[in-house]
């Protein structure tokens, strides 16, 4: 009998730490509960909107109050129409180019009025060899960009009798090379681009004023 009580007690302790590691790997097993899902709100943010260029009729109203002397759209087309918004400006008028436009030669008689016009940049397929003459009507003009005009040699007359002129930009014309070497004599204080590039036989080739 003396024997018993400490194997009695040797498998007690067994029984408790059997059921110690029991209650231990139950806990274990229990489900851990999930994280709270979190979700991140980018802040919204809308799309600044570019403010619109200027138009013709805005750009003019700023020439005649005097916050301006300049006109020039890249992007928008211009036609005869539009240079009803001319009125008024024929003395404040310095500059205008326009890339986009369906001007005549009615439209070079109208800018002929523009007395202080000193830069005139212009892409139009509408202008016309005997258009041109309302170019020597403009007194102060000195810097001249004609682009995409089916102007040829017959246009030479006209050119040659701008001798106030500091630069002429010819591009995407039909004048001939022979008929620019006659404007490179005819007008040789000019600064002359012809279809992109300067004018090879150009004395001023590299002068550039503007």
């Amino acid at each position: 009998m003396p024997e018993i009580v400490p194997i009695m007690r040797n498998g007690l302790v067994l029984r408790l730490l059997g059921l110690l590691v029991t209650l231990a790997f139950t806990s274990c097993q229990r489900e851990v509960p999930a994280p709270a899902d979190i979700t991140i709100k980018a802040e919204f943010r809308p799309t600044e909107s570019l403010p619109a260029k200027p138009t013709f009729a805005q750009q003019a109203e700023a020439v005649r109050t005097g916050d301006s002397n300049t006109i020039r759209l890249d992007e928008a087309l211009v036609t005869d129409q539009d240079l009803a918004q001319l009125e008024g400006l024929d003395d404040k008028l310095q500059r205008i180019n326009l890339s986009h436009t369906e001007l005549s030669d009615a439209a070079l008689a109208r800018l002929a009025k523009c007395t202080q016009l000193e830069q005139l940049r212009i892409a139009s397929p509408r202008f016309t060899n005997e258009g041109l003459a309302a170019l020597a009507e403009m007194p102060k003009l000195k810097y001249l960009h004609l682009i995409g005009a089916p102007l040829t040699d017959q246009a030479l007359p006209n050119l040659k009798k701008l001798t106030g002129l500091s630069s002429l930009y010819l591009d995407g014309t039909e004048i001939s090379l022979s008929g620019m070497r006659e404007l490179s004599e005819a007008l040789p204080d000019a600064h002359k681009h012809f279809d992109g590039g300067h004018f090879r036989d150009d004395p001023r080739a590299d002068v550039h004023e503007k």
